[in-house]
């Protein structure tokens, strides 16, 4: 079974670095913590991240990052692959004040259409039947079907990340080859056709 290892509570610092300054970062991270699995025997031990970022037709989210509100959040759902049977999590991560709180639950390829389309999918389609992915699941759907939610942004970089094994609440991630672009579907599945836009 997959292990969730998503920190659900945390403080986040992000910086911006040249490479240089990220190499020495790297040095002194991986003497004090160790390289996350992912990026095991990986070149630049480096994983992808794909994170699609849905929003309202109004972008309320967008705009309420634009305007560096204290209590906001994201919907998004990520992958790490474009393989039909790798998973798929949905996540939505909230600020509150200095925190981020985030819920994921991860479920099937098969099933994105239809929390696209504002329905739960059955237990079959979900990676876990744990009650907090449940929840987290139920939580997301409801929010897609309150917005009107649809994929509006595709973010996409290399992920190096360290881990403290004793502790989960220390991370230290570097990111790079960062783009982002307009998508409006995950993987080919887009909204459904009779969805009013």
């Amino acid at each position: 079974m997959l292990r969730d290892k998503m920190q659900r509570q945390r403080f986040e610092f992000k910086y911006l670095l040249d490479e240089e300054k990220a190499l020495d970062v790297r040095a002194y991270v991986a003497h004090r913590l160790e390289l996350d699995e992912s990026g095991v025997g990986k070149p630049n031990y480096s994983y992808a991240v794909n994170s699609l970022y849905l929003d309202s037709p109004a972008l309320m989210t967008f705009w309420d990052w634009v305007n560096s509100n204290r209590n906001r959040f994201k919907l998004r759902m990520r992958y790490y692959d474009e393989k039909p049977t790798t998973p798929l999590f949905l996540e939505i991560k909230r600020r509150v004040s200095g925190c981020i709180l985030k819920q994921r639950c991860a479920i099937k390829k098969s099933a994105i259409q239809m929390v696209l389309d504002g329905q739960i999918p059955p237990p079959e389609l979900m990676v876990s039947r744990e009650a907090k992915q449940r929840d987290a699941l139920e939580n997301f759907v409801a929010m897609v079907t309150r917005m009107d939610a649809r994929p509006m942004a595709l973010v996409t970089y290399l992920r190096e990340a360290y881990i403290d094994p004793e502790n989960e609440g220390v991370r230290v991630t570097l990111d790079r080859q960062v783009r982002i672009g307009p998508r409006e579907d995950v993987l080919g599945v887009g909204p459904h056709e009779e969805r009013d836009r």
